[in-house]
């Protein structure tokens, strides 16, 4: 791949890509005593509070933050070459005649970015290590234009429509409503975002190990963000998101996004889909495979494709509103009969071959396997195996000791379900039945002790990805000759494992996605 498609490629990726990590699921707030304090969060207190997305980056190269977190890009290009233009995204429009060498020779410990309301209300706040050094480049880049001055600081326009000044050892750069606002700050402090209650409350509880933060509004999130925001707000079981807080950074084993969330007021769910619920509990672990390519643990799967089913939108809502209709025929309602099998804690897996694996926990088991003996016919009539020339049969086998029915319903398709344990298991092949049974399984696994190790006891969704496996059956799939998998594919291969959980912390929501180090 040339480097003007992979850079071409960069900028079609770089906004999924973000948005992916910034939704990765899940927070756990127990980290390791020895870990350093947070990078300097001051740029706060220059930021007005109905701010619309700011992001504040520790750039001292010296703190052990910087060190893990750069080692670990390093190692990554294409992480690199997200950061960079994440980078240019939030500067080339707002530094006007100045650059980013510029700035390196006197820049501090913190520089941050803010977007506020209105139209270009873009602002860059660089700490300035030297006073003079600072002035004599934004002398330069605004050549002869007139000075002028705000509150008594001296502004000049460097080209862009950006002014740019010092004030007690800080550098100011943007558009001269963001500039002004900020420097009005001085005479009502109260007004900024540091002081807002929120803010405080988020990107306080966010890992000391961080390497930056940034925060999110409500109208930034609706604007940007309405789908993910979307997924996450239902996976934790609320209506949308109020505002949000971000961190990244290293502990030395695995990368961390961390992504903390205030739920918005609005209406509960439907019934028996309260917000909250019991959590995701460690039970499910103990019978999923060893080594799943795919592991996905939640609570109240069944409420979300309740909400599913329920939007006008949804094309999955639709299939499944198809489903219903064909399951009624068969005297099987899904939302009195299937539905509440998977509103406690659920497990999916995904292994090599591929087989696919639900475990639903806490069900009655005669109750379960009737709803699915009933459910037959209406799989039939789905799949229609018949216009192939295949006649479906259905037989009982044993294996570790567990009875489980196989319904051959195409050639290329088998379910097999099986009831003990006080669970409920639905696999498209007779060796998931046998591997939850009988065996390792997951919570043994060193790569899932490494990523998901520390977890919250309660959390309502985790995710584990074995990304070896996850890229082997994507190559399988014939996906290599795809542009975009084929930019991301080595760096992936390199993560090796991720994994993510999603938790409630009093009000709030955590969320955190951590990669292994290269």
């Amino acid at each position: 791949m040339t480097q003007t498609k992979r850079k071409y490629l960069v900028r079609r990726i770089v906004a999924s890509a973000i948005v992916a990590a910034l939704l990765g699921v899940g927070l756990a707030r127990a980290f390791t005593g020895g870990s350093p304090p947070p990078p300097p969060d001051t740029a706060a207190t220059m930021v007005p509070a109905n701010t619309l997305v700011y992001l504040n980056l520790g750039t001292s190269k010296g703190a052990l933050q910087w060190k893990r977190t750069s080692a670990a890009m390093a190692k990554l290009p294409l992480a690199g070459q997200l950061r960079d233009a994440l980078f240019s995204a939030t500067t080339s429009s707002t530094l006007g005649n100045l650059t980013l060498n510029d700035v390196k020779p006197w820049l501090g410990n913190e520089a941050a970015y803010a977007e506020l309301p209105g139209t270009a209300q873009n602002l860059l706040l660089f700490r300035v290590r030297d006073q003079r050094a600072a002035l004599r480049s934004i002398a330069r880049a605004a050549g002869s234009s007139p000075p002028e001055t705000h509150d008594g600081t001296l502004l000049r326009n460097v080209g862009g429509g950006s002014l740019a000044g010092v004030r007690s050892g800080w550098a100011l750069i943007g558009a001269r409503g963001a500039v002004q606002a900020a420097l009005d700050l001085r005479s009502r402090p109260a007004s900024s975002l540091a002081k807002d209650p929120t803010y405080s409350d988020l990107s306080g509880g966010l890992p000391g190990d961080r390497v930056g933060n940034a925060w999110l509004s409500q109208s930034w999130l609706s604007a940007h963000l309405a789908g993910p925001s979307a997924i996450l707000a239902g996976l934790a079981r609320v209506p949308a998101f109020q505002s949000a807080a971000i961190g990244f950074g290293d502990d030395g084993k695995v990368m961390r996004l961390a992504f903390r969330a205030r739920p918005a007021a609005g209406p509960a769910s439907g019934p028996g889909c309260n917000s909250g619920g019991a959590g995701q509990g460690d039970s499910l672990l103990t019978k999923a495979p060893a080594r799943p390519a795919l592991f996905l643990g939640m609570h109240g799967a069944g409420c979300m494709l309740q909400d599913l089913m329920a939007s006008p939108t949804s094309g999955l809502g639709h299939v499944l509103q198809s489903f219903a209709t064909l399951a009624q025929q068969s005297g099987v309602n899904v939302q009195r009969d299937i539905l509440p099998l998977l509103r406690g804690n659920s497990g999916l897996s995904l292994t090599p071959g591929p087989t696919v694996t639900l475990d639903a926990g806490s069900v009655p088991a005669q109750q379960s396997l009737n709803v699915l003996g009933r459910l037959q016919p209406a799989l039939i009539k789905l799949l229609n195996p018949e216009a192939g020339g295949v006649a479906p049969t259905f037989g009982a086998q044993t294996v570790n000791g567990v009875t489980a029915m196989t319904a051959n319903l195409t050639p290329a398709l088998q379910l097999s379900y099986a009831a003990f344990g006080g669970d409920l298991f639905v696999s498209t092949a007779l060796s998931g039945i046998a591997d939850a049974k009988k065996g390792a399984h997951l919570d043994q696994s060193k790569d899932f002790k490494l990523v998901l190790g520390q977890r919250p006891k309660d959390a309502s969704a985790l995710v584990f990805l074995d990304l070896e496996k996850l890229l082997a059956l994507a190559d399988q799939a014939g996906l290599g000759s795809n542009p975009t998998y084929a930019a991301v594919r080595d760096d992936l291969q390199k993560i090796g494992a991720a994994g993510g959980v999603l938790s409630r912390e009093g009000n709030d929501i955590d969320a955190e996605l951590r990669l292994k180090n290269p």
